[in-house]
């Protein structure tokens, strides 16, 4: 699964308008718009058999997925005083800056309110304020403040990271920024310049090149080449067995495994297998996308304005739309329309039975299969096979969120200010605190308190049974089930059963390393870093990690000693 990464602080969806705001009170918007299993469910196609004994979950889904207020202002302001004194009589001599702020509509002005307030809907400058410039005006929220203004595209000049769809601004151009996404067997990743590449097991074109062949057992994913999208990507989300990618006009392409109709291009047909992406075309899903994930075998993406479309299998009701059909078969997400998640969504994930969302406001609402208690509403009746996600409401956190993640039997939220919650099932230590007890079940993650991870997270990842974090300083720490090194310690043992993460320090990737995204598969782990180096650790069957070889990394060795992917 992979985060989108957009607007204010960690997470925060991005929302367009589509005609320009007046002078009563808002911004006029100048930039271009240009496998699956459960204790009810089974999916053997999706299963792989995981090499470590301490992997068996039995009565549980099997192992096959988790899958920045700105004031630049930019000029001086002015008071709006009049020093023309003499005759009192106006001779033609003052200069626009003069004029400016005197209340009246004058020659070259666009605006003028009488005042030097810089955040209303009239800039000190009398001109109608800009969606990049890093301003909260009238009753438009800037893209710096998560808000309503178009996100500028690749190339487009830009002031902050924010004010482009892609999350990156570099020298005042709005530029790609790299990502990683694990999946069940697989990773994905965009290059800065906005290509992808995949590697691992390529059953059914879950890789995107029109072959089912393995990449990255015994040769490097630099080798292959990228992936034929037809556009340009800013994110990249990885499933059981299949892949999408979130291009940077909004468009959105999926290959891979159709079975459930997890593609959600109406048919069953799999895409990538031998036919690449470029020639399916765009997911219909009936608007812009702002933010993709992959489950097991079901796929959601939030949509401008902050909608939630989902489509695949929906066996526990992890679609959403108060039924157990699957979508995207023999219909497309724009025809079901949208889940009715009771409020506007910013941010979407999916794990391998079920769904959550994050609301503005810092709400988390979750549905689908309740197993263990990861929905986190203190029971374990599923929701969305016959009510939908906005019947029952926030999940009980104790505080505001800023992410949420779901992974196989679990969830985690992080919390404003930089603190953890998990709930779900507790074996192997998936939600960190040490006792192994499920959470959620018959309690709310706010009786849980904290995960005890020892400093500030500022992103969270999920994966099958096991969770990461990336710290304010740029670390990561990993927690849950060791098997096959995929927590990075240089062992296979559980930690979170009956320790802390705290106790454990920091994976080691390397001396200065700091990463800048962390992503959790079902048996691996990779850590993106600032250079835009890529390390992964843990199971290597199938290629996976990208080394050119199938040895594990991360159970008798540092992710640090492997060194970076070659996948650039």
């Amino acid at each position: 699964m992979h985060l989108s990464k957009a607007g204010c602080g960690l997470v925060v969806a991005t929302f367009l308008v589509t005609s320009a705001c007046t002078d009563d009170g808002g911004e006029a918007d100048t930039d271009e718009m240009g496998s699956e299993s459960s204790a009810d469910e089974t999916d053997d196609t999706s299963a792989e058999t995981d090499s470590s004994s301490d992997d068996t979950d039995e009565g549980s889904e099997t192992d096959t997925d988790t899958s920045s207020d700105d004031t630049d202002e930019g000029s001086e302001t002015d008071t709006g005083t009049d020093t023309d004194t003499d005759t009192g009589e106006d001779t033609g001599t003052d200069t626009e800056g003069e004029l400016c702020g005197n209340g009246v509509l004058d020659e070259g002005e666009a605006c003028d309110d009488g005042n030097a307030d810089e955040t209303d809907a009239c800039t000190t400058l009398c001109q109608a304020p800009t969606c990049d410039d890093g301003i909260l005006s009238g009753d438009e929220s800037d893209l710096d403040c998560g808000g309503s203004c178009a996100g500028c595209l690749t190339g487009q000049a830009c002031e902050a990271a924010s004010d482009c769809t892609s999350g990156a601004c570099e020298e005042s151009l709005c530029t790609l920024a790299a990502h990683v996404a694990t999946g069940n067997n697989h990773t994905c990743a965009v290059l800065s310049g906005g290509a992808v590449r995949c590697w691992g097991h390529g059953f059914d074109g879950a890789l995107g090149y029109g072959n089912t062949t393995t990449i990255g057992d015994d040769e490097t994913p630099a080798e292959v080449g990228d992936v034929a999208l037809g556009g340009l990507a800013i994110d990249v989300s990885a499933g059981g067995f299949h892949s999408c990618a979130r291009l940077d006009d909004g468009g959105l392409r999926c290959w891979g495994s159709a079975d459930y109709g997890q593609l959600g291009y109406g048919n069953t047909l799999a895409i990538g297998e031998g036919l690449t992406p470029d020639w399916a075309g765009d997911v219909p899903v009936g608007g812009p996308v702002i933010d993709i994930t992959a489950g097991s075998t079901h796929t959601c993406a939030l949509l401008e304005g902050g909608s939630v479309r989902c489509w695949g299998r929906s066996l526990s009701g992890q679609l959403g739309y108060a039924n157990t059909l699957s979508v995207g078969d023999d219909e497309t997400p724009e025809e079901i329309g949208d889940v009715d998640v009771g409020g506007v969504v910013t941010q979407i994930a999916a794990g391998t039975t079920h769904t959550c969302a994050l609301l503005e406001g810092g709400g988390v609402r979750c549905w689908g299969s309740a197993s263990q208690g990861k929905l986190g509403y203190a029971n374990s009746q599923s929701i969305g096979d016959d009510e939908t996600p906005a019947e029952a409401g926030d999940v009980q956190l104790g505080g505001a969120a800023v992410q949420v993640v779901a992974g196989g039997n679990h969830t985690c939220a992080l919390l404003e200010g930089g603190a953890v919650r998990c709930w779900g099932r507790g074996g192997f230590g998936a939600t960190g605190y040490g006792d192994g007890e499920n959470i959620g079940d018959d309690e709310t993650p706010a009786s849980a308190g904290d995960v005890p991870i020892g400093g500030t997270a500022v992103q969270l990842t999920a994966g099958y049974q096991h969770t990461c974090a990336l710290m304010s300083g740029g670390a990561v720490r990993c927690w849950g089930n060791g098997g096959q090194g995929r927590l990075g310690y240089a062992n296979e043992a559980v930690i979170g059963d009956d320790e802390t993460p705290d106790t454990m320090g920091d994976v080691d990737l390397g001396e200065g390393a700091v990463a800048v995204e962390v992503a959790a598969g079902t048996y691996h782990t990779c850590a993106l870093l600032t250079d835009d180096n890529l390390l992964c650790w843990g199971w290597g069957s199938n290629g996976r990690l990208g080394y050119g070889n199938t040895e594990n990394i991360g159970d008798d060795e540092t992710p640090a000693s492997a060194g970076p992917v070659s996948y650039q």
